[in-house]
């Protein structure tokens, strides 16, 4: 079942729908808010429900949300899914957090071992998750069909039908983030169960979960080069030069610590 919405600045966070299908009913609780104004798409509110044929089913909007801000209503779908077995969802076979380092290039943090640091600036600006199966956005692409533990999404997009291409934006230093799926999905509808984890941490250029001596001492051992393949992690600025700002990043940093992925 999916509803399509306009999200909106003076929009309910938690919109309630109610599906009404045979044997029972399922409240779904949608986020109709953005900074960005209208907004538009189809989202997935329901999955796997009986509408035999004879019965009364249907959505029921109301506009009663916590928030007592407005809720909006354009239209809903009941999409037949059929009844044979469904391929498994597509799985994340590689991550990487992605960041331009000036004129030097652009260099990836592989974030889909559980124990590597993003220690660059600003944290992850933009994550790169490649799937074994061809994806798609439930009812169709939208920024809340990624879900983020820290921070917020500022542009999502689909590339070369398995890439999910993520923009980030506020993910603090110390952050252990998780990105979930839950309006990404298999071709079939297969929802996306597995997440993933990114550790963030300024200054951490050994990456092992602590700002220290060792640390600065990398930079310092770089100092006026440009950064390459095994050394752009000095370059915590990412400005395509590792120097004395790649230093001062490090030091007001010194004693910084991130917690292991769960």
């Amino acid at each position: 079942v999916y509803a399509f919405f306009q999200m909106g600045t003076n929009r309910t966070s938690a919109a309630p729908y109610k599906i009404f299908y045979d044997g029972g009913e399922l409240l779904s609780t949608q986020n109709q808010y953005s900074t960005i104004s209208e907004q538009g798409d189809w989202v997935r509110i329901g999955l796997d429900l009986p509408f035999p044929a004879g019965s009364a089913g249907y959505v029921q909007l109301s506009n009663n949300a916590p928030d007592n801000a407005l809720v909006s209503a354009d239209a809903v779908k009941f999409v037949y899914k059929g009844t044979g077995e469904l391929p498994p969802a597509p799985a994340i076979i590689t991550a990487v957090s992605r960041k331009t380092h000036g004129g030097a290039g652009v260099y990836d943090v592989d974030v889909f071992v559980a124990s590597s640091i993003e220690g660059r600036t600003d944290g992850p600006t933009k994550l790169i998750v490649a799937f074994d199966a061809e994806i798609q956005g439930a009812g169709g692409l939208s920024v809340s069909d990624v879900s983020l533990s820290a921070g917020s999404i500022t542009q999502l997009s689909i590339v070369n039908d398995t890439e999910l291409h993520i923009g980030l934006s506020g993910v603090a230093s110390g952050s252990v983030l998780t990105v979930s799926f839950p309006g990404i999905t298999g071709l079939s509808d297969q929802e996306i169960e597995e997440t993933l984890c990114v550790r963030v941490l300024t200054g951490d250029v050994t990456g092992d979960g602590q700002v220290n001596i060792f640390d600065l001492v990398q930079v310092r051992n770089e100092l006026n080069q440009a950064p390459n393949d095994s050394t752009f992690t000095r370059d915590v600025t990412a400005d395509g030069a590792i120097n004395i700002f790649d230093l001062v990043a490090v030091r007001n940093n010194l004693n910084q610590s991130v917690p292991a992925c769960p």
